[in-house]
């Protein structure tokens, strides 16, 4: 819970859409009644704890204040059963988890949903609870009822977190972090699981603070039996959102965590990647670098020079595909993009230094997601034979393909050599094999092909190899000469015309700049059209190119200080 911002924000977040029904809050009623019914919260922070406890009394107060008749004010509610300070990593990461040991008899469920019922209504109860003596007897009720529940359960049955909850003097002002699950600790017999899971997790090793092995081994242990799935992670994040996953209503329920940016990439976050897309139907992420936008600029604890790269994950459950829409985000280094495109799950063959990297389900990936209809376009790019780098032959290359670091030249892919721009080079045999290389190089297919494979800024010569020739630009003497001809038209449009000075923020060098889609637009069309249909894809895929390539020059270009 932090601070007690998102509980905060939560309570106005549901006033909001409820008075947008009708529902006004005129004496502060509905403001009670939200934090009484439909926020929990947990930290294992005490001060984070009373912090939020603190937030939500002055929500009330700032609600009443509004009221009509200050005589009418009720005092304040108790909050110990609702804002709770406890261990998020004591809950079981299976969504298929009951309060009863493995040998519990069905015919104790009964039993137990009713006894853990009776301690819900009474920990709801102690909310209006004001004097002392009320107070008192509540507890007692409390200690009963848990008593009650360790005998329904059996002895030697209660499962670990149910022993534990059993056993804690939760409305005790002195009682320690609790270390059970919330699905015990916020008990609804009716719940499925909570409407929305959001928090803010802490970015730190899952053994801070464990100084010897032996203490590490065993919280591995601890985490093993409590079935986590993404220890080997190694971050407290991973074990946190696995925890929210299985916390939410499989059916609908939400998560909304803030975290790094590694997980679009990071290898050791594939298990969580792949929970994620196990459990929802779908998902957002929707990442910053945080420059020039902070995602934490108002956190009074936020060092000024705090440069974490985050991503807002936001994910539906369900069961089925999800669909997962993106915000994409630049200036990776290379060894994230390099782990970005090894722990991809399926695949494509690319080379990278040598190592072979693939994937298979272009339509999961978790940066620069386009469209069913542009995975399908790659996929059958990835199915063609040929690539680029087989138009260089067995022999000794006579020309070379030349394209530029960056996208701020606008990708476009010339004859080596014409254009002042630090470009990278690929060899290609013969002049015929030239042309189809620029033919194919500079099609909208191209950039699609370039935003799953690159890192939407750098522009590497294993993303360019990779791009396919279709197999009819080969065989089809007709389609052959139509595209070499559109080919040359395009390196003719290599001009000085057409090429205009670029200040590079990166180089602080001017260099040449040419952009084939503003002075060969028709040739550019003509070459989508013929690359669609040489790959039996439907010409609709077109305008979705268009507007991702539209997206990617105006990001990158803004980015850059280019108005690109």
């Amino acid at each position: 819970m932090g601070s007690g911002e998102f509980p905060f924000i939560c309570h106005l977040a549901i006033k909001y859409a409820l008075r947008k029904l009708g529902v006004s809050d005129d004496d502060a009623t509905l403001t009670r009644d939200i934090i009484a019914r439909q926020l929990y919260a947990q930290d294992i922070n005490p001060m984070a704890v009373q912090v939020t406890r603190l937030r939500l009394f002055i929500a009330i107060i700032a609600a009443e204040d509004a009221a009509a008749d200050p005589a009418a004010y009720e005092p304040l509610p108790n909050l110990e059963a609702k804002i709770v300070c406890a261990d998020t990593l004591a809950t079981v990461a299976s969504p298929n988890w009951t309060p009863f040991g493995a040998e519990t008899l069905q015919s104790r469920a009964t039993q137990v949903n009713n006894a853990l019922a009776h301690v819900a209504a009474i920990r709801q109860e102690w909310q209006s609870a004001h004097d002392e003596q009320t107070k008192a007897e509540l507890r007692r009720q409390d200690d009963d009822a848990r008593k009650a529940l360790r005998a329904a359960i059996g002895r030697g049955y209660a499962s670990a977190e149910t022993d534990a909850f059993a056993k804690h003097p939760l409305l005790d002002p002195d009682a320690p972090p609790v270390e059970t699950d919330p699905r015990l600790l916020f008990y609804n017999p009716k719940r499925q699981g909570f409407d929305i899971v959001i928090g803010n997790p802490p970015y730190e090793s899952v053994n801070k603070d464990l100084k010897t092995d032996t203490a590490r081994r065993a919280r591995r242990e601890i985490l093993s039996q409590r079935r986590y799935r993404t220890t080997s992670g190694g971050d407290l994040y991973n074990l946190i959102a696995e925890a929210a996953l299985t916390l939410a209503n499989p059916n609908g329920g939400v998560v909304t965590l803030i975290v790094p940016l590694s997980i679009c990439f990071g290898q050791n976050k594939k298990d969580l990647r792949r929970l994620f897309e196990e459990r929802s139907s779908r998902i957002s992420l929707r990442s910053q670098d945080n420059a020039p936008d902070k995602v934490f600029h108002d956190s009074p604890v936020a060092h000024p020079t705090n440069s974490q790269r985050t991503t807002i994950i936001t994910a539906v459950m369900g069961n089925e595909t999800p669909i997962i829409e993106t915000s994409g985000v630049n200036k990776w280094p290379k060894s994230e993009r390099y782990e970005y495109l090894t722990s991809r799950p399926k695949s494509v063959t690319l080379t990278v230094q040598q190592n072979a990297v693939g994937d298979a389900r272009i339509d999961s990936q978790w940066e620069r997601i386009h469209t069913t209809e542009i995975a399908d376009l790659l996929d059958a790019m990835c199915a063609e034979e040929t690539k680029i780098a087989n138009l260089s032959g067995l022999g000794q290359a006579d020309l070379a393909l030349g394209f530029p670091p960056s996208a701020m030249y606008f990708i476009t892919i010339a004859p080596a050599g014409n254009l002042n721009r630090g470009e990278g080079v690929l060899p290609i045999s013969g002049q015929e094999n030239l042309e189809l290389a620029v033919a194919a190089a500079n099609t909208h297919a191209a950039y699609a092909w370039w935003m799953a494979y690159g890192d939407a800024f750098h522009i590497k010569p294993y993303e360019i190899a990779t791009i396919a020739i279709p197999r009819a630009w080969l065989d089809d003497a007709a389609a052959n000469r139509r595209v070499r001809q559109l080919a040359r038209e395009l390196i003719a449009a290599v001009n000085p015309q057409n090429i205009r000075p670029l200040t590079t923020g990166t180089l602080s060098s001017v260099q040449d700049s040419l952009n084939f889609h503003e002075c060969a637009t028709a040739a550019i069309a003509a070459l989508d059209a013929l690359y669609l249909d040489a790959l039996a894809q439907p010409r609709a895929t077109l305008s979705q190119l268009h507007a991702l390539r539209s997206n990617v020059t105006w990001r990158l270009g803004a980015d850059a200080g280019h108005g690109a």
